[in-house]
């Protein structure tokens, strides 16, 4: 099987990877919480706003993501995704109450929620989706579900491991190390994505598809199936990953429970998270 298209195999490892640390990164804040609220004594409602503002802003930059696809190809956007949302989190670190520049405030909104979340949204399922399956016409499904799953993937080995690293040596040097991370896996992404355009694609290309970015959301818009499925991911947004997710590592905290126990609470959820996506796709022809 791998023999047959070592390509597009190659592929499916780097976009499980990528996504892997693109929805760790995300997922770091849970964890962060009770911490950022002793040291620089936030709210929690603070803090779990700026999970929302990651949402929103991942939704605004998705239709965008998926436009400079068809110009540019997976390599730029995935690999710039993945080193921007990398050096927000090294960024993180830096927060210094006694600096104007590195204010705790500014950076925990502008970088470590809005300039990250433009790079969680260039590394997406749908990207990923759509760098996979024009890889492969046999084995789409089963390849599609294993680079997708990183979405679990991510959460199940790092999470813990970022609990274990924030008590055993500090959340700067975590963010630092998480960080530095993220950068050399976009790094390496750069160098094995292919780097032609979707759009360029003859199996994919049709004659009157649009060019601008206007006209595909025009289109987008008017069609009932994109109202249908985005509803479905509001509510998916605002329970599983607005409520659930992110609520869950700080409230277990408050109840008595260490860090580390709810991270691996989250890396269980996130386990059955993997499971459900792999057999979602493999019964796809």
């Amino acid at each position: 099987m791998i023999r047959s298209n070592p390509r597009g195999w190659l592929i499916v490892a780097v976009i499980f990877f990528t996504v892997s640390f693109s929805f760790a990164a995300r997922m770091s804040l849970p964890v962060l919480i009770p911490v950022w609220e002793t040291e620089f004594n936030w709210s929690r409602t603070f803090l779990t706003s700026g999970g929302a503002l990651i949402m929103i802003v991942m939704g605004c930059v998705a239709p965008c993501a998926g436009h400079l696809l068809d110009k540019f190809g997976a390599r730029y956007l995935v690999s710039g995704g993945t080193i921007l949302s990398g050096c927000c989190v090294i960024l993180a670190a830096l927060m210094d109450s006694s600096s104007s520049l590195l204010s705790p405030v500014w950076v925990f909104i502008g970088v470590y929620c809005v300039l990250s979340a433009v790079g969680y949204g260039l590394v997406s399922l749908p990207v990923a989706t759509a760098t996979i399956t024009r890889e492969f016409e046999e084995d789409r499904g089963l390849a599609t579900s294993i680079g997708t799953s990183g979405v679990g993937g991510g959460q199940v080995m790092f999470i813990p491991l970022i609990a274990w690293a924030i008590g055993f040596a500090g959340w700067r040097p975590t963010l630092i190390l998480f960080g530095s991370l993220i950068v050399a896996m976009g790094i390496l992404a750069f160098f094995l994505l292919p780097g032609e355009p979707v759009s360029t694609d003859s199996k994919t290309q049709t004659g009157d598809a649009p060019n601008s970015f206007m006209a595909k959301f025009a289109i987008l818009i008017r069609s009932p199936v994109f109202w249908l499925l985005g509803g479905a991911y509001f509510i998916c947004g605002f329970t599983t990953a607005g409520v659930v997710k992110v609520h869950l590592i700080p409230y277990a905290a408050s109840c008595g429970f260490t860090i580390i126990t709810a991270a691996w609470a989250t890396s269980f959820l996130a386990g059955f998270d993997m499971v459900g996506i792999c057999l979602l796709y493999t019964s796809d022809a």
